[in-house]
């Protein structure tokens, strides 16, 4: 590539990282909001209503969706790509502890 040719890849991958990375931010700060919410379920049994469960898996089903349906494009960097895997693993336990809170009785249990 010329520096010309590179200055124009720079500029044009540069603004998308920069967007990747705060998508990243945004989901971890989503999986947050719900490891906390389950923790919450957890403790206190009452939460777990038939209303709660149903929303919950639903909300679960839609990051699921998201997270795993992401393709890693090649320009982004090892770290952001390593972000992304790691976020597969914390939805996928996510949704385990939530199978263990809402069915006591489940293998996952």
């Amino acid at each position: 590539m010329t520096a010309q040719e590179t200055n124009r890849y720079d500029q044009i991958f540069g603004k998308i990282e920069n967007i990747w990375t705060k998508y990243l931010d945004t989901m971890d700060e989503s999986l947050d909001i719900l490891e906390k919410e389950l923790a919450s379920a957890e403790k206190d049994s009452q939460i777990c209503t038939l209303e709660w469960c149903q929303s919950t898996e639903r909300v679960i089903a839609d990051l699921v969706h998201v997270i795993y349906n992401m393709h890693v494009p090649k320009w982004i960097s090892e770290e952001s790509a390593a972000r992304l895997q790691e976020q597969k693993k914390r939805v996928h336990n996510l949704y385990a502890k939530f199978i263990a809170i809402s069915s006591p009785d489940s293998i996952f249990a």
